[in-house]
């Protein structure tokens, strides 16, 4: 059994193996509840300089729109048109500011 019912199980992803690389560091898991919100745990020792981040979320966001195009079963969605859809939310929702969350600090009190 898994520890979360939904997760990804990184066991059965092929072609991994730098997951287990000394210089390889886990910086963010993310779960979304239908209708609850998001839960999001990162680590910001894994990445101190938050323009590193930037970084990251570009290679999420390509690495989300080749997964969106590849599962889509019409085959009607481009990674363009998927790379559209979630810039369009991404900044309506950053102009929409932040709303009310508890941040945890990693290695310091909750927020």
């Amino acid at each position: 059994m898994k520890p979360f019912p939904n997760e990804i199980d990184l066991t059965a992803q092929p072609g991994l193996p730098q997951l287990r690389d000394e210089d390889t560091h886990e910086v963010l898991r993310a779960w979304v509840t239908h209708g609850g919100g998001s839960t999001v745990l990162f680590n910001p020792y894994a990445l101190t300089d938050p323009s590193v981040f930037g970084i990251l979320m570009a290679d999420i966001l390509a690495h989300a729109a080749r997964a969106y195009a590849l599962a889509d079963e019409t085959g009607t969605m481009t990674e363009a048109d998927a790379r559209a859809a979630i810039l369009d939310m991404l900044n309506r929702e950053a102009a929409a500011g932040p709303r009310d969350m508890k941040t945890i600090n990693f290695g310091g009190p909750a927020n």
